[in-house]
């Protein structure tokens, strides 16, 4: 007796999806913005819900860096806290700080695949991060792609595997919030440079 299997075509991540046009033709510049666009929206987003989740004002803009039309440095972005207001005085913690600045890496795994969203084990995210982890000195956590600032503010705890996981569970926690969050960023991009 034999069984039939079928294969089930998974759907591709963001990041499958430009290797593989990427592999078949020449992105056009606008391509190249349209997907980083996405990846740099996830990870500002992701700044965002884990700050907001904490208390603490944020917001993030996002803008074409025209100096660099290379995959993955086409969109610049940027989140900072309102350092002002009295909810961010009472409501900053390092490991908070630390927990925000792991949150855009976290945000871009989940956008290309590497964390799935359902999956609430802590095996994806450590999976994931064996294949991003940079070595780096005193136990801090420092990933592929991680760019000064968010070290500099994951550096402010020495517990950096558990800002990690918390950063990602929260992401997980509020992902409609998360994602329009996302189309948000996106919005205003196209508002202010098309």
């Amino acid at each position: 007796m034999t069984t039939k299997t079928h294969d089930i075509e998974e759907p591709l991540s963001p990041r499958d999806k430009l290797i593989q046009t990427f592999q078949s033709e020449q992105l056009t510049k606008e391509e190249i913005i349209q997907m980083d666009l996405g990846r740099m929206a996830y990870h500002e987003a992701g700044h965002i819900i884990v700050a907001r989740h904490f208390g603490l004002e944020a917001r993030a803009k996002l803008w074409p860096n025209d100096s660099n039309l290379e995959i993955n440095k086409s969109v610049a972005g940027a989140m900072c806290f309102n350092i002002y207001s009295d909810k961010y005085q009472r409501n900053r913690t390092d490991f908070r700080l630390a927990t925000v600045g792991y949150a855009g890496v976290i945000a871009e795994g989940i956008w290309d695949g590497g964390i799935e969203w359902e999956n609430q084990s802590e095996c994806d995210i450590e999976d994931w991060w064996q294949m991003k982890i940079m070595p780096w000195e005193n136990d801090l956590i420092v990933f592929e792609g991680m760019s000064e600032t968010d070290v500099q503010c994951a550096a402010k705890h020495p517990q950096s595997r558990r800002a990690v996981k918390v950063a990602a569970n929260i992401l997980r926690r509020r992902k409609k919030e998360f994602l329009d969050e996302v189309e948000c960023l996106k919005a205003e991009f196209h508002k202010a440079f098309n």
